[in-house]
Order: structure tokens, then C-alpha cells, then sequence
């Protein structure tokens, strides 16, 4: 396991067994066609990485898939939208401004719009200041921003303001950018302002840092191309054109155009809107009522989930860890503390509150909470004078409340009223004073002996009640109990303390404990070039299971593997003793390890290494070489499924001396590169990087053949000292490591994680007689998975709704279910497999059936012979 803190005693499993049943003699078993007809359907919720746009021909609300292109419905916004000029999310709700009259008009309206079901909510007229055009709409922080022109110049907006979401335009916040045109402006994660201007066939692009001041040039692209609107996906900034035809990815750091995608559908879509980005629900505890709630983190709407059925105190704080919700609470004023188990889904207290307890001393306060890695961190004090101090860090055991390692922070002056961890497993504390007229901000280390003060956010009457905090990605949230205007949800700057925004809670509950659940990080594959077998690995532990051998292909020279569009994809040579002058791309079936085909690499000049393979959105990227020196993968580009790299989108990297000997992709589409015994990160410009920037690396991976991001975790493989190692994606060092059998040296590695709508079902080995664990990932939170049967085989299957879903498995067809996904879309259970079954084949697929059906999604179809 990763060890994070120096001083852990003991370790302690994973408990894996969601829910034990007998199978294939369970009599409770059903058809499939039974349930298919009878059950109700559980209601599918929507991604969050959406672009919204509008038509104005039909006044519905639709979504764009950024990187397809491809448009859907959401539905009618019963409102006149055919003079659109630009739209924006908001605080939980898509804000569109439209003209009267067609264009030029004098008189613009502000429309707000449901983003789940495209109706419209409410429509006020744009008041406050005189405008003859209206051409922009975006959101800063907790404002709605404006783009506009009085100047009598109908087509030229430049001017920026504060609009409320009644349409009052604040005079006094209005800026004035005479020579700027903003015909549409978005909001880059940094909180920059970000103007694209059309004119004479060239768009040019501007960024503000703040309001007011003077527009710095970015740069811009000439192409035919006129844009009415941008917005950022992440890090990632698209254009929309002026005729509604395509969606463009542009380079926000110099404003050159990346690549071009129809819109399929259109009939000519106006303006872009983009949801915050999501991390799924943000959970919290009204200790008034005992309840565990839910906050839309845009809005700041509170939703009931249930009960807990224990008194929770004011002084209650809350952390995800391995895919439980965990809560401590002061059960008796400053003699008892209570460590529980939460059901995300339904608020119920699992088992028993357990006592918290500390082999080294008396616990006289508990406060906080967080999960760095494999260990539960809980923030206490043992100074009685100081009851309410908690001057200690320690790993606190889930199954006993046992607090079995601590480090002692009372020289630091340390108090930790809240905890969260960001990514890359930095701890974050905040520590409120008595005086009641500050919050600091501190940074712990992955292995806390000290920490750093950040900076401080100030308040005139009374501070924050900083109770907890928690990281959504990389935006670091905090919960307030007392803040002047009521209970708040605020988003903080994690390198200084500042608050970016503020959001109220309606109602205004006076709520405890902040947590998010992060992505499950599913198992790992790599291969071992001796024997031609693909491994499953687990990424906490360094646990391996044999799929299969590779049968068809040779891998003793295999170098790298990439999971792209739900395919399993490896580079390997050809030959088994170098020089390599030929290789191929093996498509290969991660469930049984066989080979499905093999094409040859070729390119021109041909290619004399190849090392790296990643997946980027819908591109699949191969680093490679052509010159005479030998290993040496200086190229990246994109790799085509026949072999054939596209000459086009080459970028030669020799004169930075990269080398790829291994390739990764993090969630927001940036690629690493591994060179020899470094990770190297490069600065991503769009799929297919112009320059890249050395991160350093770490002497303990010194064979390290690949790197992989599983999660938001980044993963390296190392063939010499035989261990999994988490890799600090920011410096190259290590974080923790996991050492693997030490009879296999391991290359390349690939994380299979659920393409687009689709699930992963991993199953353990069959033993007649023995239990095995089946996990699914890739559902959205508190879904219906069933787990389908049969002895038949996997083929084209029956299909249903209209022919619109259809299984890969032949018929007679059982199930059995329903599993629960958890707050993260994770599911895993257990079955008995019955004795005396030996040798029979099983093949299995799992679905979670979506309204109208057609929306249904389906597995991977696996097939095992029980052993």
C-alpha cells in the first residue's frame, strides 16, 4: 500500500463485500425480458462537461459534445429566442440576453433558463444604463458580466459591467474599452476575462485580469471563420461561428485555432454556455435536524437526502475515503467523540458510532477530517487546558475508530478546525481564530512534519466559521455557518486564502461538514513481455491477477498500451532483438487477454521507435521516432487504428531532447511523456503539443517503462525495482508506491476507465466453490446496475425500445440485482460460486436501464470458464 505517513502502526484491508448471494441457483433470479418490461426506470442524470447553445429557429436549448460536434436536445424554452445575442451558466441556471427587435434594436432582455429541462424561468428587461447593443454574457466569479455599446455605433460592444440576474445593469461598475469590441467573452478557470473580436475576417482575442482595466492582446487567427461567442471546457477554450455551423477549439494562450468540428444537427445555433465543473454532489450535515443534505455548489440549493439517526454537533466534519462517507462528531461536550459511517444515498448511519480513541493519550477534542491516499487523517487534540485545539494529525482506523499514529503540531501552534486534500495529496488546513476577525489558510505536507501558512482571509465583524472544507478538482471549497449574510458556500483560493466567490444556502441551514466523493480509480493493465500475459493490477495495493496470454502476437517487445474509445490498444515490435525496424498496433480484449487484430505501424519517414501511445479525446497519440538514433521517440502524432500516422500532425520535439518513452493524458486533456528515468510534463497546445516542460523526476523508479493517469492520480510502472509508484504529476517525485510480484517485470500501463456513456464490469476469477467480486464503474450516483447471465455466449443479442438497446449476450438471459451504484457511480458486490460447476463457461454483462430506454447503457460482455 502507499505509505503516506511515516508513523502508521498497522494496515488494514479494504472491505470489498458490498452484498454476498448465491449464484446461478438463486431462485430469485428473473428473466430479462421480465424486468425489462415490468420495472419502472430509475431517471439517468446528465454529465456536467456540457456546452449549452441556443437555436433560435426552434427556441430550444440544446447541448454540444465539444469534441464531436455533435448536438442534442434539451428541450423548449417557451420564450421568443430568435434574436439571441449570447448566453452563460450562472448560479445553476443557462442566462440568455436577446434583442426585442431584429438587430440593431434598442431594448434587450435578460432570459433565465432551467439547463436540465430548457424551459424557461423568468424574463426581465436590461435596465440601468443605455445600450444600443448587447453582443456578450459571461460569468466572473460570483458576477454576471455584460458586454455592451452605447456609442451609437450599433455593431461595437465596448463596454463591461455587472448585471444581477434581474437584468439591472450596476452604472457604477461599468467599464469602458473604447477601440475593443467583446462580441463574445468567457472566463478562463485563472478568472481571466477572455474577448473575441470579428473584424475584417480576422477574429483577434483579448484578455482582462480584472474590471476595469486594459485589455492585453492574446493573439488571433484568420481563417473564415467569424466567432459570436467562446467558452471554456475546462481548460480547454471553443469558439462558436457566427453562422452556427461549427464549434472551434481554440489556443487560449495565443488565440490560434486548434481544430474545426460541424455541429451536426444545426440549423444555425447562437452562443455558448458552459456548467462550472462538476465533482458530482457536495455533501453536508444540518445538525439541527440531524440530516444529512446535499449543496448545488452554483446555486447554493440544499436538498435533503435523509436521516442519520444519531445527534450530530455543531462541531461535525466530513471526508470521503475509498468510496465511504465518514463523519466525526462531538457526541458529549469535550469527553466523547463518535466516528460514523454514513449511506450517502439514503443519510443513514451504517452499523454504530464508534468512539474515537488514541493508544497514545486522552482525545479531549475532535474537529476535522480528510483521506490522503489509502489512510483516513483525522485532525484531534490531546491538551486539556485547550479543549478546543486540535494540535494533532493521525490515521484513524474506519472499522474501530482507533487513532493509530499522530503527529504532534503543537510547536507550530497548529489548530486544525477544518481539513481537505487536493490531488495530489497535499493536505490543506484552516484554522479560525478567537478574535474572530481572520481564517488562515495553511498547506501541510503528503508526510506532515510542518506546515506553511498561505494567507489569511479577513473579515470586519465576524470571521467565517471555517467548520470544514473539501477540494472539487482543483477548486477548494468552504462551508460557513456564521458569515454576516448567512450560512455560505465559498469557493477559496488555495494558494493565498482569498475568497474567489460566495454563494448562499437556500434555505439558510446552518450546516457542518463539507465532502465530495472523487473518481474511483479502476484497476491498471500492463503486460509481461516474457510470458505474453496481460496483468490487472490494483492500484493501492500492487496486487496482480493474470488475465491471459496474449495468443497470436508477440509482446516480448511490447513498450506501451492506451485505452482509446473503450478499445485496448499496444505497440510492440515485431522482432524480438533489436534494432526495431518494425511495429505494430495490437488491439487487444482486456477481459481475456486475446489478441482481436494487428496492423503495422508506418509513417514517413519510417518509423524507426516507437514508445508511447495516450488517448486524447477522439484522437489516439503515438510518440515515436525516425532518425538513426537508436530509442530515441522525439515525435508525437496522431496514430490512425490502421496504423498509418497522419503526417500532418507531426511535431518533432528534437530540439528539446524529449525522449517518449512512455505516454499519459490527465483529465483535462494535458499529456505527460516519461523519458527514461523522468517524467516530463508537457504544456499542452491542443492534442498534439508544440513545447514542453521538464518536471523532474525521482531515483527510486529507475526502469520505469510508462506512465498513466487512473483517477486524478498520476501512475508509473517500473520493470527493476518491481513496484507500482503514484508519481507527483508537478515535480516528477514520488508520493507512494506499491511493490508488485517480484517474478514479473511489468511493461506499459493503462487504465480502463468508462468510454462516453458506456460501463466497465471487472469480475475476479471464477473458483467453483469460492467467492468472487464484481465492480462496475462509469454509473451516475445511486443507480440500478443488473447483472445478466448466460450460458449461451456472447453475440448479438436481443434487443429492445425499439430496437435502440441491444445485449451482447445470446439468450436464455437471467439476472440478478439490483446493486446500488455509491455516490462516486461505483458498484461492487460479491457472489458464491457454487461447487461442482467446474469448467463451465460464463458470460455476463451488466446494464443500467435510463428513460426513455433508449438512454440504457450496457457493459463490456466478459466470458469466464469457472475453475
Amino acid at each position: 500500500m502507499y505509505a503516506l505517513f511515516p508513523l502508521v502502526l498497522a494496515r488494514f484491508a479494504r472491505p470489498s463485500v458490498v452484498r454476498t448471494q448465491s449464484w446461478l441457483v438463486d431462485a430469485a433470479i428473473k428473466p430479462l425480458a421480465i424486468l425489462l418490461v415490468a420495472m419502472s426506470l430509475v431517471v439517468g442524470t446528465a454529465t456536467a462537461d456540457e456546452l449549452f447553445s441556443i437555436d433560435p429557429a426552434t427556441d430550444e436549448l440544446v447541448r454540444i459534445d465539444a469534441p464531436t460536434g455533435i448536438v442534442t436536445v434539451v428541450g423548449t424554452i417557451t420564450h421568443d429566442m430568435s434574436n439571441t445575442m449570447d448566453l452563460t451558466f450562472h448560479e445553476g441556471f443557462v442566462y440568455a440576453v436577446i434583442a426585442r427587435t431584429p438587430f440593431p434594436a434598442t431594448a434587450w432582455d435578460l432570459v433565465q433558463i432551467d439547463p436540465v429541462t430548457g424551459l424557461k424561468v423568468n424574463a426581465s428587461p436590461v435596465t440601468g444604463v443605455p445600450m444600443d447593443v448587447v453582443e456578450s454574457l459571461t460569468s466572473l466569479g460570483g458576477d454576471l458580466m455584460i458586454g455592451f455599446g452605447n456609442t451609437g455605433t450599433s455593431f461595437t460592444s465596448d463596454q463591461i459591467a455587472i448585471i444581477d440576474t434581474a437584468g439591472n445593469v450596476d452604472p457604477l461598475s461599468v467599464a469602458s474599452y473604447p477601440g475593443t469590441d467583446t462580441d463574445g467573452m468567457a472566463t478562463s478557470p485563472q478568472h481571466q476575462l477572455i474577448g473575441v473580436d470579428y473584424e475584417n475576417g480576422a477574429n483577434s482575442f483579448s484578455g482582462f485580469r480584472q474590471v476595469p482595466a486594459t485589455p492585453a492582446p492574446i493573439g488571433g487567427y484568420n481563417s473564415g471563420h467569424a466567432l459570436n461567442d467562446l467558452e471554456f471546457c475546462g481548460s480547454h477554450l471553443y469558439g462558436i461561428s457566427a453562422n452556427g455551423q461549427a464549434i472551434h477549439r481554440i489556443d487560449p494562450t495565443d488565440g490560434s485555432l486548434l481544430k474545426t468540428r460541424a455541429l451536426q444537427p444545426s440549423n444555425g445555433l447562437v452562443g455558448l454556455a458552459k456548467t462550472p465543473p462538476s465533482c458530482g454532489r457536495v455533501f453536508s450535515v444540518d445538525t439541527d435536524s440531524n440530516r444529512l443534505v446535499t449543496i448545488d455548489q452554483a446555486s447554493g440549493f440544499v436538498s435533503d437526502v435523509g436521516g442519520i439517526g444519531f445527534i450530530m454537533a455543531e462541531k461535525t466534519d466530513l471526508a470521503f475515503h475509498q468510496g465511504k462517507l465518514y463523519a466525526v462528531t462531538e457526541s458529549v461536550p469535550l469527553s466523547d467523540y463518535r466516528l460514523l459511517e454514513i449511506d450517502c444515498q439514503t443519510g443513514a448511519m451504517v452499523g454504530s458510532a464508534l468512539p474515537i480513541t488514541w493508544g497514545g493519550g486522552l482525545v479531549v477534542n475532535v474537529e476535522s477530517l480528510t483521506s490522503v491516499g489509502d489512510e483516513l487523517i483525522v485532525g484531534f487534540g490531546d491538551l486539556p487546558p485547550l479543549e478546543y485545539i486540535a494540535n494533532r494529525l493521525g490515521v484513524i482506523v474506519p472499522s474501530t475508530g482507533l487513532i493509530i499514529s499522530s503527529i504532534d503540531y503543537t510547536s507550530f501552534n497548529a489548530d486544525f478546525d477544518a481539513l481537505a486534500t487536493d490531488r495530489y495529496g497535499q493536505i490543506f488546513s484552516s484554522q479560525q481564530w478567537f478574535t474572530n476577525t481572520s481564517i488562515d489558510l495553511y498547506e501541510t505536507d503528503r508526510i506532515p512534519v510542518n506546515h506553511t501558512l498561505l494567507g489569511k482571509e479577513p473579515h470586519s465583524s465576524d470571521a467565517w466559521e471555517a467548520n470544514d472544507m473539501t477540494f472539487c478538482h482543483d477548486q477548494l471549497l468552504g462551508i460557513d455557518r456564521d458569515a454576516t449574510n448567512g450560512p455560505m458556500l465559498h469557493r477559496i483560493d488555495s494558494t493565498n486564502g482569498a475568497f474567489l466567490s460566495s454563494t448562499k444556502l437556500t434555505p439558510p441551514l446552518e450546516l457542518s461538514g463539507l465532502a465530495v466523493c472523487r473518481p474511483v480509480c479502476g484497476p491498471l493493465y500492463s503486460v509481461n513481455p516474457a510470458t505474453d500475459e496481460l496483468i490487472r493490477l490494483e492500484p493501492e495495493t500492487g496486487d496482480h491477477l493474470v488475465i491471459g496470454q496474449i495468443i497470436g502476437h508477440n509482446m516480448s517487445q511490447m513498450t506501451d498500451l492506451a485505452f482509446h474509445r473503450g478499445s485496448f490498444y499496444a505497440l510492440t515490435a515485431t522482432t524480438e532483438t533489436g534494432p526495431y525496424t518494425a511495429w505494430d498496433l495490437v488491439e487487444i480484449n482486456p477481459d481475456t487477454g486475446a489478441m482481436i487484430s494487428a496492423v503495422p505501424v508506418t509513417a514517413t519517414p519510417p518509423v524507426t521507435v516507437a514508445e508511447g501511445l495516450t488517448s486524447v479525446g477522439d484522437d489516439l497519440v503515438i510518440g515515436f521516432g525516425t532518425s538513426t538514433t537508436p530509442n530515441l521517440g522525439e515525435k508525437l502524432g496522431i496514430l490512425g487504428l490502421d496504423g498509418v500516422i497522419d503526417p500532418a500532425s507531426v511535431v518533432d520535439h528534437l530540439s528539446f531532447t524529449a525522449d517518449y518513452d512512455g505516454l499519459g493524458t490527465d483529465p483535462s486533456g494535458q499529456i505527460f511523456g516519461m523519458n527514461a528515468f523522468a517524467s516530463s510534463n508537457i504544456n499542452e497546445s491542443d492534442r498534439l503539443p508544440s513545447s514542453y516542460t521538464p518536471k523532474g523526476g525521482d531515483s527510486a523508479y529507475d526502469l520505469a517503462t510508462d506512465i498513466e493517469f487512473c483517477g486524478s492520480s498520476l501512475f508509473a510502472i517500473d520493470a527493476a525495482p518491481k513496484s507500482l509508484y503514484r508519481v507527483d504529476e508537478r515535480d516528477g517525485s514520488v508520493i507512494g508506491s506499491a511493490a508488485y510480484d517480484s517474478s514479473l517485470a511489468l511493461y506499459g500501463l493503462a487504465a480502463r476507465v468508462p468510454y462516453h456513456n458506456d460501463l466497465v464490469l471487472i469480475q475476479d476469477p471464477l473458483v467453483a466453490g469460492q467467492s468472487a467480486t464484481f465492480r462496475v464503474y462509469g454509473g451516475e450516483p445511486g443507480e440500478s446496475v443488473y447483472l445478466l447471465l448466460s450460458l449461451a455466449g456472447i453475440g448479438n443479442g436481443p434487443c429492445f425500445f425499439g430496437n435502440t438497446f441491444c445485449l451482447d449476450l445470446l439468450p436464455a438471459i437471467n439476472l440478478f440485482g439490483p446493486f446500488k451504484t455509491n455516490c462516486c457511480g461505483f458498484a461492487e458486490w460479491t457472489v458464491q460460486i457454487p461447487g461442482n460447476t467446474q469448467n463451465i463457461p460464463i458470460y455476463s454483462q451488466v446494464i443500467i436501464l435510463r428513460p426513455p430506454g433508449a438512454n440504457s447503457v450496457k457493459s463490456n460482455a466478459v466470458c469466464m470458464i469457472i475453475k
